[in-house]
């Protein structure tokens, strides 16, 4: 399965693609340097984990219902601009304060 997808819809700040099945793609275009806001973390990051999250566990569970050991694996890549030669630290503390939260409210636990 393959698709892109632009978080938030009205003004995207992120695009989740999803260009093979064990691989999902967000690239951060939050202005010119790709800044880690908090409006990019609540309203384009935490959306596209989700979804990403949602993805994989699908596949994890069909890979476990055929009892397939090769199925269910899976990588996150997270990139800047591709237009650009720059990495995204500006806004780092803010993101993993804003995601260290999020993790703690039951994202990433296990819920198979």
């Amino acid at each position: 399965m393959s698709y892109s997808l632009s978080l938030p819809a009205s003004a995207p700040l992120i695009t989740l693609t999803h260009p093979k099945p064990s691989l999902w793609v967000i690239e951060l275009h939050n202005g010119q340097d790709s800044r880690l806001t908090v409006d990019l973390v609540d309203r384009g990051l935490k959306p596209a984990l989700d979804a990403v999250e949602r993805d994989w566990r699908e596949q994890w569970r069909a890979a476990q219902k055929a009892k397939d050991k090769e199925g269910g694996k899976g990588a996150l890549i997270i990139v800047g601009r591709k237009d650009q030669d720059k990495f995204f630290s500006n806004g780092a503390f803010q993101m993993l304060n804003s995601l260290r939260t999020y993790w703690l409210t039951g994202h990433f636990h296990d819920r198979t």
